[in-house]
This record gives C-alpha cells, structure tokens and sequence, in this order.
C-alpha cells in the first residue's frame, strides 16, 4: 500500500509540475513535432496505465491489509480463547495436582494409623494371651483348690456326722445316769428351778445335738430361725453377690438361734446380743455347749464350742454349716454360757 501511494504520489506530483491533470488535451498541444506528438502520446499512455496500475494495486493492498487486518484479529480472538482454555486448564491441571498431593498426604497418614493400630491390636493381642495363659493357670488352681475344698468338706462332713452320733451316744448315757430330780420337802412345796450354770448336760447335748444335724445346710445371710432353716435377706453387698437372699439356710446367729432352741432357750437373733445372754467365762475354761465370739462385742460372728478344740459354725457366704477347728485369730477373750 505504501509503494500503491508513493506513484499515485508522483502522479500527482507530475500532474500539478504541468499545470493539468497528466493526460488531458493541453499535454498534446504542446508537442513540436508528429515524433514529439507520437511521444506524449505514448507517455500519455503509460502514464495512465501506471496511474491505474497504483490505483489498482492501492485498492487491492487495501482490501487484501482489511483482509488480513481481520483474519489477524480472528487468530488474535482465536489465540485469547485458546490462551483461556489454557489457563483454565492449568488452573485444573494445578488444582488436580493439589488433590492428588492431598489425597496422597491422607493416603499416607492413614496407612500411618493404620500401622499404629495394628501394632496397638497385636500389643493387646499380646497382652491378652498372655492374661488368657495367666488365668487359665489361675483356674487350674482354683479347680485344684475347690476339688481339696470339697474333699475338705466331705471330711469334715464325715467329722461331723461321726461327733453328732458320739454325742447322741454321749448324751443317752449321761441322762441314764443322772440322779432322779429331788421331790419336794413337803406337800404342796414347789421345787426350786435349777440355776443357769445347773441345767442338765442332756441340754447341753440336746442344743449340742440339734446344730449337727444341719451339717451341710447352706449359709444364708439372715437366715433361720427356732423353727429350723429360712430364706435369707438381702445385705446390698457380699451376701447379694453369693445370692444369699434366694437360699433357704442359716447364718452364724440363727444356727445359734436354732440350736438352743432344742433346750428351750430363746436367743436373740443379732451374734451381739448373744454376746450378752449368758455368763462370760474365761477363753480357756470354755466348755462343750458354750459359745465362741469373734469381733467387738461379738458383732461378727457366733460359733458353738464342741470341746477338744473344735466348734460347729455356719461360717460365710458360699459355704454351708460344718464341723471346723477353733479359729483364735480375732476371738473375743470370753465364751458365753447359756446352759
């Protein structure tokens, strides 16, 4: 375009130097000969053919510079619009990294937990087999004590069943030879009660007597009466836990109860008021039908002396009444007599 206007620019140039528009009439009128003539007509010639050669070329660079004008600002549009896309798909493609480098990051710390829980889980494992093996020791010597407990008790319920016919034995033959009661003085006289400490010894045995007879009988806590074996009651601690309360059965005090009934002696059911119903003798002068106390005031337990160092009891929660040597561990320093 800018050569199309540089001629179109001479041809103006040369246009205006003649005063006229290069190729009008007046360019022949000046000619001095036909060769001259012949010339200017020839130039007159070129020079419009170049004149419109400029103009043509100027109007075809024109249209070819809008042409390319717009398909430039066409592949400007087309490359903004790629430029787009592709930013958007870095943005994408960055924030895809992001997710991956996060998703791996959880990946990774999760297998990290997963590694301390495993190792946590095989150290309980661990730990727990070794319990196991701990308890299953622990159970093979319950099973052996249990099986020594109960031949325990089979011996001593032999004991006791022995003891009980020996004083049964013991007992017909003191009362064969008790001296017949004394009459009265005169008549109408009333005979004078025996004393506490004067009673017979067949009551002693007969109280002696009635307590074997409950040789295995179960213990239940606030159990039995004069009558014999009851329900026991709930105590809100150890009792419950041995289920005491659905067991018909006898306490330490109620075997006592029991017991001395055989004499006509009633007692009371607490061990500690027991404590305080008869005489008080020294330990070692107890006697065969005497009571043994354990804990202040005899507030813990109550078992009945047998003599020869052994007493029959209604012991704890989970045993039953047995025949047992004298515990001194704990014993009140005075046995009770009664009869």
């Amino acid at each position: 375009m800018e050569q199309a206007r540089q001629r179109a620019d001479q041809f103006v140039a040369a246009s205006y130097q003649q005063g006229s528009t290069v190729g009008s009439l007046t360019a022949y009128f000046g000619s001095t000969s036909p060769e001259d003539l012949l010339a200017r007509a020839q130039l007159l010639n070129a020079v419009s053919g170049s004149q419109l050669d400029a103009m043509d070329q100027m109007e075809r660079a024109r249209t070819d510079r809008a042409n390319k004008d717009s398909a430039a600002r066409k592949a400007l549009e087309v490359a903004r619009d790629r430029q787009a896309k592709a930013e958007e798909a870095r943005r994408a493609a960055d924030a895809a990294k992001a997710a991956a480098v996060r998703a791996m990051t959880e990946q990774r710390e999760h297998t990290q937990r997963i590694e301390s829980d495993r190792s946590e889980v095989e150290r309980q494992l661990a730990q727990a087999q070794a319990e196991v093996a701990g308890l299953e020791g622990q159970r093979q010597r319950y099973q052996e004590w249990l099986a020594a407990k109960q031949r325990e008790e089979e011996a001593a319920r032999r004991a006791a069943e022995e003891a009980a016919r020996r004083a049964q034995a013991d007992s017909a033959r003191r009362v064969a030879a008790a001296p017949p009661p004394r009459r009265p003085a005169g008549p109408g006289a009333p005979s004078r009660p025996p004393a506490r400490n004067e009673a017979s010894t067949g009551d002693v045995e007969a109280v002696i007597a009635r307590a074997l007879s409950q040789i295995g009988v179960p213990y239940s806590w606030g159990g039995g009466n004069a009558e014999g074996p009851t329900l026991g009651i709930r105590d809100g601690g150890v009792a419950d836990s041995y289920g005491d309360y659905a067991k018909v059965g006898f306490d330490c005090s109620g075997l006592m109860v029991y017991a001395f009934a055989a004499a006509g002696v009633s007692l009371p059911k607490y061990s500690g008021y027991q404590y305080l119903a008869g005489d008080h003798v020294p330990l070692d002068q107890a006697r065969r039908g005497d009571m043994l106390f354990w804990g202040p005031g005899g507030g813990q337990h109550v078992a009945l002396y047998l003599g020869d160092g052994t007493m029959v009891e209604a012991p704890y929660s989970g045993s039953s009444v047995r025949v047992s040597p004298v515990r001194y561990n704990g014993i009140q320093p005075y046995a009770v007599r009664v009869l």
